[in-house]
């Protein structure tokens, strides 16, 4: 609700950094270029606390060289509670991306395409519970279903809807980029499930 203030975001950084095991605080320096200063002092301090370093000059070893930052596709999220709100927001952003198939349903019922409009509004229906489920609680067979509906609607597009209408270069474009971040929002989901 409101932003932690400073003092309470030290007590924070200074009790998740004394729950740590030896060998997590060593990760910590090891990753010390990726977090806030402030988390850092706290980690060497303890580091100190625990003899684990004599002074900061020891973070000049080879043992704790900084690791570089790997570009991946997808990210490692190390921490639980950054994986659950993950999670959940790519959920949120699929339950909205229902609402797609949904209106396009109610208008090719509206304009006398009476099947075209039941599939894709029973289609936007379906995406839209699962969706919900998955914020609640994240399933890779839910996942996986998703998946198959996405490649269904692809073909449901590319067969019933690209012969009708004429689309432009740009309407490509949209509907790809569409396809493609849900596609790549599943599929993080699928690898942030098997990080836990």
């Amino acid at each position: 609700m409101f932003k932690k203030s400073a003092g309470d975001q030290k007590k924070s950084f200074s009790e998740t950094i004394e729950s740590f095991h030896d060998e997590q605080l060593i990760a910590c320096l090891r990753k010390r270029d990726h977090y806030q200063k402030e988390a850092v002092d706290l980690a060497i301090q303890e580091a100190i606390k625990r003899n684990i370093i004599r002074s900061e000059e020891d973070l000049l070893s080879p043992r704790f060289r900084s690791e570089p930052v790997k570009s991946k596709l997808f990210p490692n999220i190390e921490n639980t509670e950054s994986k659950r709100k993950i999670k959940r927001s790519i959920g949120r952003s699929l339950f909205i991306t229902g609402i797609i198939p949904v209106i396009l349903g109610l208008f090719r019922l509206k304009t006398g395409f009476n099947w075209e409009g039941i599939v894709a509004l029973s289609f936007g229906i379906i995406w839209i519970a699962i969706s919900a489920w998955m914020i609640r609680k994240i399933n890779p067979r839910a996942v996986k279903v998703l998946l198959i509906m996405t490649g269904l609607s692809f073909v449901f597009f590319l067969s019933g809807l690209v012969p009708v209408t004429r689309l432009v270069l740009m309407d490509w474009f949209i509907i790809v980029v569409i396809y493609l971040l849900v596609i790549y929002g599943l599929i993080f989901v699928l690898k942030l499930e098997k990080q836990t």
